[in-house]
């Protein structure tokens, strides 16, 4: 198991190392595990992050330097043991000038902070408003509704094989190689998804939208980005669905779903689109009720 893993490891080592070690804008503090470098080497690739950047570096501290690639740079190296750090031997570190700066040193402007990026699941009203919904049970048989792909990225899987299934059925040959499903997996999926188009048409939405990626920048500067899996666009009415596999319940999704539909209300309208989650393992859609519109 391990094996397998180590060359996508080592690449993701390899990019957090690359990170750490080119951010730092005035200096940069490494620090020297021997402990953890004793056996360089012995093992079949490197036992650690530090290890991978001494042996891939060739990389070693010296007196007053630090040596990389063979060529040797200057350095401050302080002695860290059971006592108090201090410096190394012959390190030169009393005759090194502080350095460089460039600008008047002043202290930073209290200000109070607002955050980069708001997720939209973190967006919830205080309290959360009591949750209720309606059933539509999707017009397939059980078997369809039970998939047996297991794998760690199936629930991306299942939202390129939806979203393809409803849009470009045409292209449904290609969704084997692009999700790695089997064809009877696809088999199940096709009728559900052909039963969602049918209510949805049977609704009266007219248009269907897959992948519909939205963004707000508020006052503050903070951008709200999302991506609605399914939008439906009827004469007045919009429906915003999320598909989901696995379990769960409508409470846990309604922060993000409700962020959705305000960021997509218009002004002129009284009523908010209508939100709903695809339940695709129970083929099921499970519509909130909301009682504004009552």
């Amino acid at each position: 198991f391990i094996a397998d893993r180590r060359a996508a490891s080592e690449a993701d080592a390899r990019r957090l190392l690359y990170v750490a070690l080119t951010r730092g804008r005035d200096r940069l503090i490494l620090e020297w595990p021997d402990f953890a470098l004793k056996k360089l080497g012995e093992s079949d690739g490197p036992a650690s992050h530090a290890e991978m950047l001494v042996l891939e570096a060739e990389m070693q501290p010296e007196s007053g330097s630090l040596k990389v690639g063979g060529a040797s740079f200057p350095a401050r190296i302080l002695m860290c043991g059971a006592e108090a750090p201090g410096v190394l031997e012959g390190s030169g570190i009393e005759n090194v000038s502080e350095r460089l700066a460039f600008g008047e040193l002043r202290s930073i402007q209290e200000t109070s902070q607002t955050a980069w990026r708001v997720r939209p699941s973190l967006i919830v009203q205080e309290p959360l408003p009591e949750v209720q919904t309606r059933i539509v049970q999707l017009d397939v048989s059980q078997e369809a509704a039970a998939l047996a792909a297991t794998a760690a990225e199936r629930g991306t899987a299942l939202h390129k094989a939806m979203r393809v299934l409803l849009l470009r059925p045409d292209l449904r040959p290609r969704l084997s190689a692009a999700t790695g499903f089997e064809e009877s997996t696809l088999d199940m999926l096709q009728p559900q998804a052909d039963s969602l188009k049918n209510w949805l048409m049977a609704e009266g939405y007219t248009r269907i939208e897959c992948e519909v990626p939205i963004q707000r920048r508020e006052a503050s500067g903070a951008e709200f980005n999302g991506i609605i899996d399914l939008l439906a666009t009827g004469d007045g009415k919009r429906l915003i669905v999320d598909h989901k596999s696995g379990s769960g319940s409508f409470a846990d999704y309604y922060a993000q779903l409700d962020a959705y539909r305000g960021l997509l209300a218009e002004p002129s309208q009284t009523l908010k689109p209508e939100v709903a989650i695809h339940w695709i393992d129970m083929a099921e859609l499970e519509i909130l009720v909301d009682h504004e519109a009552q």
